[in-house]
């Protein structure tokens, strides 16, 4: 036996994800279509829904400035259908005997489009260095 509800949230999109892109529930309007970004993050049945919808919103601006965006419009939700931030808890019952399980877990999604606005550089991210040929590349990339 198993169910699933949906619970809505509040966040704050002023609040600065990802170095400082720009976050916005409608199209930007005379900037650039850089491409889809979607995040998909989970956790058991107690997670924070808000914190958990924070993870999302952080996870489309790293990929939107992967991208070379400096923005991203057209917030959507996949439990809510809009920008309103929505997550999806999964809960059931699964008796065997002598115990019963309870696999729960909680879930959102969101969608977007990163866009870079007029005005502003180009930005891109760089991941932490494994090596120090790494470093050295990246250092040279970077001021060179």
């Amino acid at each position: 036996m198993g169910a699933c509800s949906t619970q809505l949230v509040r966040v704050d999109y002023d609040k600065n994800y990802a170095q400082g892109v720009k976050l916005k529930t409608t199209a930007w309007d005379s900037a650039k279509n850089m491409g889809e970004v979607r995040a998909r993050v989970g956790g058991p049945i107690w997670a924070d829904c808000r914190d958990l919808a924070e993870q999302a919103i952080e996870e489309v601006t790293i990929q939107a400035k992967d991208m070379g965006a400096n923005a991203v419009g057209d917030l959507n939700y996949a439990f809510s259908n809009n920008s309103t931030p929505a997550c999806k808890k999964r809960w059931g019952y699964i008796l065997l005997l002598p115990v019963i399980l309870t696999p729960l877990s909680t879930g959102v999604e969101l969608n977007g489009i990163a866009y870079q606005t007029a005005g502003s550089k180009k930005t891109r991210a760089y991941s932490l260095p494994l090596s120090s040929e790494d470093k050295e590349a990246i250092i040279s990339t970077v001021f060179n």
